[in-house]
C-alpha cells in the first residue's frame, strides 16, 4: 500500500467515526464548496495540509496547519467532529401534552417509517422511562444504553456512538433500561443528540412535557415538532399552551391521536385555531384495534400495513418530508 493511499484509508476511517461525508476528487468545484479541506504534502511522512473554506476558517484557528496521521490522530478527528457539527440531518421532535396520549408510540412508528428510506435515530428523552425497547421489536437486541452513556466521556464520536446502539435495518435506538433513564440536568442528552444528528439522516426525539418545562432549550434543535395530543376541547388548549412557549424557529405539526372521524378532526382545528389565533396543519392518527393485544404478545405497534394507522403513519411521514425539503 502506498503512503497515499494508506493517508487516503486513515482519512476515511476517522470520517465514518465523526460522522462527515469524506470525497476524494481532483474537481475545483468539490474544493470549492468543501467546508474542510485535506491534502496530502507527498513527504516521506504520512503528513496532511488541512485548509478550510473561507467562510468557516474562522471557526477552526489552528496554531498549523500540517498535521502527522497517527501523531495528530485525536486532534484530526475532534476537527472533523466540529465540521461534522455544521452539517447535521433533519431533527423531529415529538412531544406530549400529556402523559398517555400516545407520543412514544408515534415516534417509534415515524422513525420506523423514516428508517425505510433513510439512516435514522431515535432518542428516548424520558427520564422515568423504563426503555421504549420494552415494548417493541428492539427488546433483547444488544447495544448502549443511557446509563452507558456518561457524563465524563466527553464528547461522543458520532459514528462510534451509532454503531454502538441497538440497531434493526436503518433504525437505531437510543433509550434507557432497567439501570436508568437519560439525565436530563447534565449535558447526557445535549451530546447525544449532536452526534446522532451528524451521523443520521434523520434524528426523532421523543419529548416528554411533564420533563421539558426546566429543559426547554432541547426544543431549539428541532426542524419539525410534532405535538401529539387527543383531538377534544381539552387537547386543544393543552396544545396552545404549548404553542405559546418560545419554539424557535422548528415548523409545528398538530396530531390527533386516536381520532376517531374527520368530522371530529375538523371540530378539533378550528378549536386550536380559535385558542391559538395561528393556523397549524392538524394530521389524524387513528388507533390500531390490535394494538393492546399486539403489544402484549410482543408485537412492534404499527404491525399491520393495511391499518388505518399504517397509513396515517406513511402521511404523517409524507408531511415530516415535504416540510423538511
Amino acid at each position: 500500500m502506498s503512503s497515499h493511499d494508506a493517508i487516503t484509508q486513515h482519512i476515511k476511517h476517522m470520517a465514518e467515526l465523526a460522522g462527515v461525508h469524506v470525497h476524494s476528487a481532483q474537481s475545483q468545484a468539490v474544493h470549492a464548496s468543501s467546508i474542510m479541506r485535506i491534502d496530502d504534502t507527498h513527504t516521506s511522512e504520512p503528513v496532511v495540509r488541512i485548509t478550510f473554506h473561507p467562510a468557516y476558517a474562522p471557526y477552526f484557528e489552528t496554531e498549523k496547519d500540517t498535521f502527522h496521521i497517527e501523531d495528530d490522530a485525536h486532534t484530526l478527528l475532534d476537527m472533523m467532529i466540529s465540521v461534522g457539527s455544521i452539517n447535521r440531518g433533519s431533527i423531529i421532535g415529538v412531544i406530549n401534552t400529556h402523559g398517555g396520549v400516545g407520543a412514544s408510540t408515534i415516534a417509534f412508528c415515524l422513525a420506523q417509517r423514516y428508517a425505510q428510506e433513510h439512516t435514522t435515530a431515535l432518542i428516548d428523552l424520558d427520564p422515568t422511562s423504563s426503555g421504549i425497547d420494552a415494548w417493541n421489536e428492539f427488546q433483547g437486541i444488544t447495544g448502549l444504553r443511557w446509563p452507558d452513556i456518561h457524563e465524563e466521556s466527553g464528547t461522543l464520536v458520532p459514528g462510534r456512538l451509532t454503531q454502538a446502539l441497538p440497531q434493526k435495518s436503518n433504525l437505531r435506538l437510543l433509550s434507557a433500561d432497567q439501570r436508568g433513564s437519560v439525565d436530563l440536568t447534565s449535558s447526557q442528552a445535549y451530546r447525544a443528540i449532536s452526534a446522532l444528528s451528524q451521523n443520521n439522516e434523520i434524528t426523532i426525539l421523543d419529548i416528554p412535557r411533564h420533563s421539558i418545562k426546566e429543559h426547554d432549550d432541547i426544543l431549539q434543535w428541532c426542524d419539525i415538532l410534532l405535538i401529539v395530543t387527543e383531538s377534544n376541547k381539552k387537547g386543544a388548549r393543552q396544545l396552545a399552551a404549548i404553542i405559546s412557549d418560545d419554539l424557535g424557529e422548528c415548523r409545528l405539526v398538530a396530531v390527533a391521536n386516536k381520532a376517531k372521524s374527520g368530522t371530529q378532526v375538523a371540530a378539533f382545528t378550528q378549536d386550536i385555531n380559535d385558542n391559538t389565533l395561528t393556523t397549524i396543519d392538524v394530521l389524524p392518527v387513528r388507533s390500531s384495534k390490535m394494538f393492546n393485544k399486539d403489544i402484549q404478545q410482543g408485537m412492534p405497534p404499527n404491525t399491520y400495513k393495511r391499518s388505518g394507522m399504517n397509513k396515517d403513519i406513511n402521511a404523517l411521514f409524507s408531511q415530516c418530508k415535504e416540510l423538511l425539503s
